[in-house]
Formats: structure tokens, C-alpha cells, sequence
């Protein structure tokens, strides 16, 4: 069973579990094949901890299961990588009982379309839901011939406020926004026909947490919200085919320890693309070295 773990510092909220696996296996996912889903819906079990979680959080168990977080300015609610897409999203559930902030961390390789379908499904999930949904997906390779391109936004009440680099070599870049809460609050309940679905939903289980999300410091500083933002450059087919195998081709070098990259030259059309996808990482790597990143020298 595939599982996200929810925390603050020496103390464990949460582990949930996830419950709608990635099983398209004409494109490489099979998840069935080694995890089985979570199908108890609205519910957590206790989970004991091993021994030395316990030594360092003083915790004996923790809830396991379908919940959601409670802080003492917010409610946030969790989707892990395939539930996004399905048919039957998480989030929809949870924003109904009362849920505004949705975390979601995947791991979905490169495919065609896979940026602008991404931003797609956040602008669609916050439209029609309301709130504030984060999206993470992995940067790099995992030894394997897939490479996750990082596409990372940050979205609000049907509009991207914030996203990564596409196609960048940096190991990790953080991508943050400043958002109204009440904003989210306030389209919410403009939005009649979801107030009624919203008001005979079924509860969900609730971690109450004793802290804030938001920075309290913010009503004293004016620091002003994120406004949206035009979705990001959305490459074409050829972009995608030419920049995406370059950084996996550089990540490949980074992680194993090769100095250099060997272009076979056939005189035929893969020596063409290779040379190519060759070129586009060298050209990435300079931009990245002229921006000042010391590790793609």
C-alpha cells in the first residue's frame, strides 16, 4: 500500500493511505502489480509504530486511513497522484466538508500533454471546488528509462498563481504564493448549487492539530495575495521530444558518474536525434551555469 505521512516536527498527524493506484499500463504504470488500495472511504484504524518512531516522537500509534488535518485557521485535505485524474477525485469529497487546502505529491513521468493537462486538472479541481491546491510531482530519474519533468503549480479557486521551471536541471525548486484565505471562503459560497451538495455530505475522520497555518504576521506586514498568472509555456511535441530526454540524459550523467556522453554516428536518423537531444542538454547546461548553478558545472 502506497502511503503518504503527514507531520510536524517529532510528531506524526496522520498516514494516508492511497486509494485509486495507477494501473495504465500501455504507459508504464502498474501499481496493482505490488500495492492494493486503500477502500475503507471516511475511515482511520490506529496504527502502531515501530519502536524507534516511538523513541524519537513519543508516540505509540497513529491514525491510518482516510482523514483530513484541522488547524486552528484551516482545514487541508490530501490526494496522492492518480486520485487527481480519476473520474472520482478525493478532493471533491473533501471540499465539500469543509476542506480548502489540497496537497498532492506524484510521481508522474514524462508523457506528451503531461504539463498542460496538469494545470488543466488543478484549474478544473479549484473551479468547481474551491480552495487551494498544491501539486508536486518528482524532478529527475529513478533509474528507470522515465524522467519526471517537476511540473509543480499551485493553484486557486480555478486559476494558477504560481509554478516551477519545465524542463530545468536544478535538483529542487521550491515554488510558494501568498493566498487569501477568505477569498477562498468567499467563492465558495457564491457558488449556490455546491453549498447544497456541501451541506448533506457525510463527514470525514478529523486530525485536530493546536497551530497555524497562516503567518500571523501577515496582517501587520500588507504582504498582498498572488494574482492569477498565465499558464506557463506549454511545449509542442518536438519541445517535448528534444528537452525532456536532454535532462534526463544530464541526470543520468549526475547520478552515475560519467563525465562525458557517447553520440553514435550511423549516418542515420538516430544519430540525427541523439545528436540533437545531445545539444539541447549541453545548451541547458549553459543557461544553467550562466544563472549561476554551481552543480550543472
Amino acid at each position: 500500500m502506497k502511503n503518504i505521512i503527514l507531520y510536524i516536527p517529532r510528531r506524526i498527524l496522520l498516514i494516508r493511505p492511497k486509494m485509486i493506484l495507477a494501473n495504465d499500463s500501455f504507459i508504464g504504470y502498474g501499481e496493482t502489480r505490488w500495492f492494493t488500495e486503500w477502500t475503507k472511504i471516511r475511515e482511520v484504524e490506529e496504527y502502531l509504530l515501530p519502536q524507534v518512531i516511538r523513541e524519537t516522537t513519543g508516540q505509540s500509534k497513529v491514525p491510518f486511513g482516510d482523514g483530513i488535518i484541522v488547524t486552528k485557521d484551516t482545514t487541508l485535505g490530501y490526494e496522492i497522484c492518480e486520485e487527481l485524474w480519476n473520474p472520482e477525485s478525493c478532493h471533491v469529497p473533501q471540499c465539500f466538508d469543509g476542506v480548502e487546502i489540497i496537497s498532492n505529491g506524484l510521481g508522474a513521468h514524462e508523457e506528451f500533454g503531461r504539463p498542460g493537462i496538469g494545470y488543466r486538472m488543478v484549474e478544473m479541481a479549484t473551479m468547481k471546488s474551491g480552495g487551494c491546491y498544491l501539486l508536486a510531482n518528482q524532478r529527475g530519474c529513478d533509474g528507470s528509462k522515465g524522467y519526471f519533468p517537476g511540473d509543480a503549480c499551485i493553484g486557486l479557486n480555478g486559476n494558477i498563481v504560481a509554478y516551477a521551471s519545465l524542463y530545468a536541471i536544478d535538483e529542487v525548486e521550491v515554488v510558494t504564493a501568498c493566498v487569501d484565505m477568505e477569498s477562498i471562503r468567499r467563492y465558495k459560497a457564491s457558488i449556490r448549487s455546491r453549498c447544497l451538495h456541501a451541506a448533506k455530505s457525510k463527514p470525514y475522520p478529523r486530525i485536530e492539530v493546536d497551530f497555524c497555518v497562516a503567518d500571523a504576521a501577515w496582517l501587520k506586514t500588507g504582504i498582498p495575495p498572488e494574482h492569477p498568472k498565465e499558464p506557463p509555456f506549454i511545449p509542442t511535441r518536438s519541445e517535448q521530444i528534444l528537452k525532456a530526454p536532454a535532462c534526463w540524459l544530464w541526470d543520468y550523467l549526475r547520478r552515475s558518474g560519467y563525465k562525458a556522453v557517447l553520440i553514435p554516428l550511423s549516418g542515420d536518423t538516430d544519430s540525427t536525434a541523439t545528436a540533437a537531444i545531445a545539444f539541447s542538454m549541453c545548451h541547458l547546461l549553459m543557461n544553467a551555469i550562466k544563472d549561476g548553478n554551481k552543480k550543472a558545472r
